[in-house]
């Protein structure tokens, strides 16, 4: 996955995942870009990425979802979308913006969040500027695998 990154974010790895952290955020608000390691998709896309949008939720609650929109990217590559709104047990909110992308057999996906529709709405010209900037090179795949269940 080739990008450009907002000027500021700041770059962590947790458990092999590469998050970008939006700068400026306020306490109670953590706005993040987060990159999954590319993986092999094994059966339909769009069955895979709503596994991993439920497995990415962990103990959240889903309170809104929209539609999942269909498109391509540039490159002409099969790419899905969805935003959601989840809460957990003490009511803290996500509000999520998640890209899937198949390449061939391969799967990748980012996703936007914040803990606030402040963070929300004050990252969104950024985050919508690093998602227009992804490119999907070649099939680089990692041990990574989705199988849609």
């Amino acid at each position: 996955m080739i990008f450009t990154l907002p000027a500021g974010w700041t770059k962590v790895e947790r458990d092999r995942l590469t998050i970008y952290v939006a700068p400026d955020a306020k306490d109670g608000d953590s706005t993040a870009i987060v990159l999954w390691p590319a993986g092999v998709l094994l059966g339909d896309f769009a069955e895979a990425f709503k596994e991993h949008r439920l497995d990415a939720r962990g103990g959240m609650d889903l309170l809104r979802a929209g539609e999942v929109k269909q498109t391509r990217t540039a490159a002409g590559d099969e790419a899905l979308s969805v935003q959601e709104v989840l809460q957990d047990k003490a009511g803290h909110k996500s509000l999520r913006d998640y890209l899937a992308v198949r390449r061939g057999s391969q799967m990748e996906v980012c996703m936007y969040v914040a803990d606030t529709i402040e963070g929300f709405t004050a990252h969104a010209k950024d985050a919508d500027a690093f998602m227009a900037s992804l490119r999907f090179p070649g099939a680089t795949t990692q041990p990574t695998t989705r199988k849609a269940r």
